[in-house]
């Protein structure tokens, strides 16, 4: 019965439980006894026509105990009814942390292995807990023993409160089928990525499958799922202090639909394959909810300093020549550079790890030549490998058989990719690795690039599943059995289409080799081989941009947003899809700046460079039917864009501390303005339309044409105009509302809208302009200033990280990672990580000054002083107070070395200093008391006698 509404979500179960004989299925026949292809379907039930007397499962709670000090909890399920089922599945939970549950639902077949996701959650986060807590203290709640299973989390504070409940909801697990329903306790769900949509999830389907498409999300199948695979979500509970997460670990196809229902949202999982493998994360802080997800994944991976420059692409570029055009007008503009990317045109007809000779003779030379000038080279690497016996790389790979091998030939599996009928590595295969490490190493033997650009590695396939004739372009599909083995079809579309079969063999055992387990790892295991070349080869940190990602793949790789189109409207959804990788644990993102499709304006492409300015990963790249959109191509564009890219360039030690830090300890480098005032509403108006760019820069772009004039919401805060350094909005005691604030915004003025939120501290560089800057790098040759705003507390903290943006192995400790916390009138250079012993010699941690603004905050300061780390001394500053725009201005006295390493804290007064040379000595005298005589001693120190009581 084909099937357009949604029954399946309560009643559908595996065919051969209810027909009672495994080795049967299902053959399903329109009116007319043609045979439907099960992923047209939906959903399918069935039982007696008189009555609808469907199958029923349900799973009851058999056993459990606690172990691990009560941190964990083991026990097996069972179904209800023996004489429908008999089915055992194993549970396990366990508190990883005092934040996050791990959660383990697996059918118990004697003989058979269930899929488990392999190498994304390190073992040792698995199996050793760092809670200090129980898990019955943790809100966590199990059905009792007999009763229908549920789970839940309920609030540690109310007990009658509760954060999600799978009670009385549908729950099925059976043979490639798991569907379970769950209740949350919000109406604001963000996540489940990749998908270009808003930030917030609104009601509708959501698919998990790497797909290689652009296409807007309605939420309405079949999927608009593309280049990754995130199921993890964050809820922002009604109490607005606290949000909660959760996170499926499943590399199978999935559809997760979301339906609000009054103020809670329902959320159904319908998996075909694998286990549930779920991490529960308890309420906290938005901060606290994603350093937990990115303690379970891993965190980012460290980046050179040059990543964080401009970046610039083309598919086109036709030559070598056209090539060196390109950089010459950079040069010529004055336009800042650091990296020239090339995609497909270098190549021998597509082929990956060729050069054509003939267009781009001398290439080597010219990329030496860029290097010189300190511009990186970054190339693309397409996943498919041609299939041309002569062609070295393919006939190195099929000696050592490293290919992914076709279920029904045994032999290499054949699809199209741009050189024609190709073949892919299997990079389970243990000789695979080595293969691809040696090939990357000929290829940089060829090319010195400094990154790669892993592409069409979702894996993206010119034809659906298998492609078996290799005599002419025939775009066939197997008219297999293996869409009749599930029971329901994820994304409403062929599952092979615009990809590999899913019956496709890897390397290892028979019984989960299939592609269909693998698809959604493939760029994951692809950038993590990529990633160990670099450490073990190049002796360098990666530099991999992947279009195809998975949770952690951040350990090796960051993404860029995919393809785009030329338009205000992609350009505003590029926000949502960086903030929503922030979440996914790859901070570093970003979108194709003026857009990859169609012909960008003028205007449009302005403002985008603006906006670029402010994604982590700042790249330009178009097609090769586009127009010419590098920046330097229009006057105006030119001047506008030399200043986004400058004003980028001046918080360069700014972007790398913060991201550094995330790379330490998690976290997010962009975030809406609801995750740093969760308990003000009126952000979820802002939520698509401004973001904070690090912990102190909030970024308000134009995303409209013909626009003079901004108005947006500022929660209530002090905030500061960053060009002027003066208070723009003060906050207010007696309101918890802010105020929307106008601001000027003409292209003509090449003004973009940044605002200094208060509580923050961060280094400034602003001769970027005035010396003319063309690399990022050579900003850690200038010195810098310390820009401290407090807010209406006196209080801002800030991070400054040191290191020589190279080492390999960042555990090594060879870094100065610096907190800086001000209290009041003094801030505590807090050496927070790494070796104090590690010596930076480049010049940007040196302060010619510390600003202070909001002086007005201090009276009239008389003194100021810093206390010097190496000679354990107090030293005076010079001070300024500009009373017109409120700034207090601190200098170290001639001849002083004022290096962020050296400074153990600086202050100010409205006091006179006095004995700001002595060196002070804090005695603590520690008193007993005891039933024996006092005994009394005395030290000398210094001339004074210290009587210390025993």
């Amino acid at each position: 019965k084909q099937k357009t509404a949604y029954e399946i979500a309560q009643r559908l179960v595996g065919s051969e439980m209810c027909i009672r004989d495994s080795t049967m299925a299902l053959s399903i026949h329109d009116s007319n006894m043609a045979k439907i292809p099960m992923f047209k379907m939906e959903s399918i039930v069935w039982g007696t026509a008189e009555n609808y007397d469907f199958c029923k499962f349900q799973v009851h709670l058999q056993s459990m105990e606690y172990t691990n000090e009560e941190k964990g909890i083991v026990g097996e399920l069972a179904t209800s009814d023996p004489a429908a089922y008999q089915l055992k599945f194993d549970l396990k939970l366990l508190m990883l942390n005092n934040g996050v549950i791990s959660l383990e639902i697996i059918k118990n077949e004697h003989g058979r292995y269930p899929w488990i996701v392999p190498d994304v959650v390190d073992d040792n986060v698995r199996k050793n807990s760092k809670a200090s807590i129980s898990i019955k203290r943790s809100g966590f709640k199990l059905s009792n023993i007999g009763d229908p299973f549920f789970f839940e989390l309920g609030d540690p504070d109310d007990s009658f409160d509760f954060i999600f409940t799978t009670r009385n909801m549908p729950f099925v697990y059976v043979k490639d089928f798991i569907h379970f329903k769950y209740m949350v306790n919000s109406r604001h769900i963000f996540g489940l990525g990749e998908r270009i949509q808003k930030f917030e999830l609104a009601d509708g389907l959501y698919s998990m499958f790497n797909y290689d498409q652009f296409s807007e999300e309605t939420g309405i199948a079949p999927g608009n799922n593309l280049y990754g695979s995130h199921a993890f979500y964050l809820m922002h509970l009604h109490n607005p202090s606290h949000f909660a997460g959760m996170f499926f670990l499943n590399s199978n196809p999935v559809d997760i639909k979301i339906k609000h229902v009054g103020m809670q949202t329902q959320i159904d999982h319908v998996l075909v394959g694998g286990i549930i493998d779920a991490f529960i994360f308890q309420r906290g802080s938005v901060d606290e909810i994603i350093k937990n997800y990115q303690y379970v994944i891993g965190k980012p991976e460290p980046l050179p300093y040059w990543a964080f420059g401009y970046h610039q692409s083309r598919w086109g570029y036709r030559d070598i020549e056209h090539l060196r055009d390109v950089v010459t007008k950079f040069e010529l503009a004055n336009m800042p550079l650091d990296a020239i990317w090339m995609d497909k045109d270098y190549m021998v007809e597509y082929k990956i790890f060729t050069v054509d000779s003939r267009k781009w003779h001398g290439l080597q030379q010219f990329v030496q030549d860029l290097k010189s000038k300190g511009v990186h080279f970054v190339a693309i690497v397409d996943a498919g490998i041609a299939i041309e016996p002569g062609y070295r790389v393919y006939d190195d790979g099929l000696e050592r058989g490293v290919y992914l091998n076709s279920m029904f030939t045994q032999k290499p599996l054949v699809g199209i990719t741009w050189p024609g009928y190709s073949v892919w590595v299997d990079f389970l295969h243990p000789a695979a690795e080595q293969f691809w490490e040696e090939e990357l190493l000929k290829f940089h033997e060829q090319i010195p690039y400094d990154g790669l650009w892993l592409d069409m590695n979702e894996p993206s396939n010119m034809c659906d599943g298998e492609c078996p004739d290799e005599a002419h372009y025939i775009f066939y599909q197997f008219p297999i059995d293996f869409y009749d083995d599930l029971y329901y079809n994820p994304t409403h579309r062929g599952l092979e289409k615009g990809t590999i079969s899913m019956e496709a063999l890897h390397y290892g055992s028979t019984q989960n080799r299939p592609e269909f387990n693998y698809h959604n790892l493939f760029g994951y295991m692809q950038s993590r081989a990529t990633a160990r070349f670099f450490y073990a080869r190049l002796r360098k940190r990666p530099f991999i941009i992947s279009s195809s990602t998975f949770p952690g793949i951040g350990k090796f790789a960051s993404h860029w947003l995919g393809d785009n189109v030329s338009s205000w409207h992609m350009m505003e959804y590029s926000i949502a899809g960086m903030m929503n990788f922030q979440l996914f644990g790859i901070p570093f993102v970003g979108a194709d700046i003026c857009g990859f499709t169609g012909n960008s304006s003028m205007s449009l492409c302005s403002r985008w460079m603006q906006l670029g300015a402010f994604y982590p990963f700042m790249r330009n790249h178009n097609s090769p039917q586009g127009s010419p959109q590098e920046p330097y191509i229009d006057p105006q564009l030119a001047s506008i864009s030399r200043k986004a890219i400058h004003l980028r360039y001046s918080l360069a030690r700014y972007i790398y501390s913060d991201y550094m830090h995330i790379v330490l300890e998690g976290g997010m480098l962009v975030k809406p303005l609801l995750f740093e005032f969760p308990k003000d509403p009126e952000t979820y108006k802002i939520l698509d339309e401004s973001f904070m760019f690090g912990h102190a820069i909030r970024v308000t772009p134009v995303l409209e044409d013909k626009t003079g004039s901004l108005t947006s919401y500022f929660p209530n805060h002090d905030w500061y105009d960053f060009n002027t350094f003066q208070k723009v909005v003060s906050y207010n005691h007696s309101t918890t509302r802010g105020v929307n604030l106008t601001m000027t915004c003409s292209l003509d003025s090449e003004k973009i809208n940044l605002h200094i939120k208060a509580g923050s501290i961060f280094p400034y560089q602003e001769q970027a302009i005035a010396n003319n800057i063309m690399r990022i790098k050579q900003m850690t040759n200038l010195t810098a200033k310390l820009i401290v705003v407090p807010d209406h507390e006196k209080k801002a903290k800030g991070h400054l990280f040191y290191d020589d943006d190279e080492n390999i192995n960042i555990w090594s400790k060879d870094f100065h990672d610096v907190h800086l916390q001000l209290n009041n009138n003094e801030i505590k250079f807090i050496f927070e990580d790494g070796k104090k012993s590690f010596n930076y010699n480049n010049k940007d941690n040196i302060f010619t000054h510390v600003q202070i603004l909001g002086a007005s905050h201090y009276g009239n300061t008389v003194c100021a002083k810093w206390y010097d780390n190496v000679d354990k001394t107090f030293r005076q500053m010079k001070y300024t107070t500009d009373s017109a725009k409120d700034i207090l201005t601190l200098e170290p006295q001639e001849g002083a070395t004022f290096i962020a390493p050296r400074i153990d804290s600086i202050s100010w007064h409205n006091t006179t200093c006095q004995n700001i040379n002595l060196s002070f000595t804090i005695l603590c005298c520690l008193l007993y008391t005891s039933d024996a005589a006092d005994e009394r001693s005395s030290v000398d120190l210094g001339g004074r006698r210290i009587i210390k009581k025993k």
